[in-house]
């Protein structure tokens, strides 16, 4: 009987010895694991933001920095290529707001070579305290400063709310840091991890980067904000409906007028645009509409080329237009009108 008893003792000894070793030992292992697990979701988070300061991309910019977690981003990096603002003051300043209180450090990256980061986002990104610059690339024009901290004489010495100033001025003036590329722009980051190759010297990130963009909806509509693309939706707008309204029946020619108007309209509503500039291109299709009627390009079509060529030009308050868009935007129309005229297609 005590031999059974003894035997279970030992049993039990051995069955709880090992137990111990196994739990002692898989401590370690457990806080090993979740160290490497924490360090390995903590990445950096690369979104573009290109063309204009519109309201979709303030508003992909802010949602972006809501959604960050200091948890898993170990910076939120956003690579720039911003010409000019066209969103009020009161938009621009409560993005500072949430840049600055972010949990997350936020930098800035102009580039590729070639970028700009003119008007606002320049504040903005002097607002992150860091901020990395390729050559070719200009940060400037801020105008007058929106945001109180910007406002000190230091800043005013900086000399970019008149003018921009190029790569090799801004690093000279300490407003950014040189970064020819993306990957040496994130080298510089607080705890972002590399690897060299001791052989080829070649840098090589532990750390990863993820890239962000806009959802297409919201790219779709930023595009369609652009000067260029709401003139010519506009413009061919305007044409497919002059087209449509002298021919039988309602066909694709009108469907596709109707939603290039709507979306031109759109591009307009969101640009600094001009009501004069609105009213001559509305005019000169009204007029190119008279000698499409008749079948004739005469006096309306003189009226109207020169309506056309008017408007164009006036069409924007603040922002221009290229003249490769300007030049395809006018002869395109005053080609198709006449044409059209000519071969009786009315």
């Amino acid at each position: 009987m005590k031999n059974i008893k003894t035997s279970k003792r030992m049993y039990l000894s051995a069955f709880l010895l090992i137990s111990l070793i196994v739990v002692v030992n898989s401590f370690p292992s457990n806080a090993l694991a979740e160290s490497t697990s924490t360090d390995a979701v903590r990445d950096v988070v690369v979104v573009e933001a290109s063309g204009l300061m519109d309201p979709v991309l303030v508003r992909m910019m802010e949602e972006t920095l809501e959604k960050v977690d200091p948890n898993e981003t170990i910076a939120l990096v956003f690579q720039v290529n911003i010409s000019g603002s066209v969103v009020e003051d009161e938009s621009v300043v409560a993005l500072g707001k949430v840049i600055s209180s972010s949990p997350v450090p936020i930098s800035f990256w102009i580039g590729p070579s070639g970028a700009r980061a003119k008007g606002p986002i320049a504040e903005l990104a002097l607002i992150s305290g860091d901020i990395g610059i390729t050559p070719g690339s200009k940060i400037g024009k801020t105008g007058r400063s929106i945001f109180p901290s910007n406002s000190s004489e230091e800043y005013k010495n900086l000399g970019i709310d008149e003018k921009t100033i190029n790569y090799e001025e801004a690093v000279e003036k300490g407003i950014a840091r040189s970064s020819p590329v993306l990957l040496e722009h994130l080298v510089g980051l607080e705890g972002f991890e590399t690897i060299s190759d001791v052989e080829s010297g070649e840098i090589r990130p532990l750390t990863q980067t993820r890239f962000e963009e806009m959802d297409p909806p919201d790219q779709f509509f930023h595009s369609v904000g652009s000067p260029a693309i709401s003139y010519l939706l506009f413009l061919a707008g305007m044409g497919l409906l002059v087209f449509e309204l002298y021919t039988a029946g309602v066909g694709i020619a009108g469907v596709l007028g109707a939603l290039c108007l709507l979306l031109g309209f759109y591009g307009l509503a969101v640009l600094p645009s001009n009501p004069l500039g609105i009213a001559l291109l509305i005019f000169s299709m009204l007029s190119f509409a008279v000698d499409v009627q008749t079948g004739v390009p005469r006096f309306w079509s003189a009226v109207a080329t020169i309506s056309l060529i008017a408007g164009s030009l006036l069409l924007f308050d603040g922002l221009s237009l290229s003249w490769l868009t300007l030049l395809f935007g006018i002869l395109l129309t005053v080609i198709c009108t006449i044409a059209i005229s000519d071969l009786g297609l009315a």
